[in-house]
């Protein structure tokens, strides 16, 4: 009869590498800056029963970038807007195309008013940022 000895320590053998293909990492966000526009609003003529109005639209950014602009006027001036150039008008938004970085657009209209006074808008803003008035 033969005596049983005992075992040898088995080692594990060490993992072999992974043959199967990593994930591709994800491209990194774009980092693109985006747009920064500023508007500058002047009334550029005032008389008795209306004025002229005058916006530039600077594109300060990095991108292009479509612009509107939105301006408002107190109720008790009763302010209606008869023309504009150099932009399209809905309600009390003014909109325009493309701006490129550092371009610079400006548009105009004219108004009928109800007050002699002259007439200062009660809101400008560009993007939700106020404009510069004056």
């Amino acid at each position: 009869m033969t005596t049983p000895t005992p075992s040898q320590p088995v080692s594990s053998p060490a993992p072999s590498p992974s043959l199967s293909p990593s994930r591709p990492s994800s491209p990194a966000p774009s980092s693109a800056a985006p747009a920064v526009l500023a508007a500058r609003y002047t009334t550029s003529a005032s008389w008795e029963t209306g004025f002229i109005g005058t916006v530039s639209v600077t594109n300060t950014g990095t991108a292009e970038a479509s612009w509107s602009v939105d301006v408002t006027y107190p109720a008790d001036a009763g302010v209606r807007i008869t023309s504009t150039w150099n932009a399209q008008l809905t309600g009390a938004t003014f909109s325009g195309g493309t701006l490129a970085p550092g371009a610079t657009a400006t548009f105009g209209f004219s108004a009928n008013k109800q007050v002699r006074a002259r007439v200062a808008p009660s809101g400008c803003s560009i993007a939700g940022t106020p404009c510069k008035i004056g």
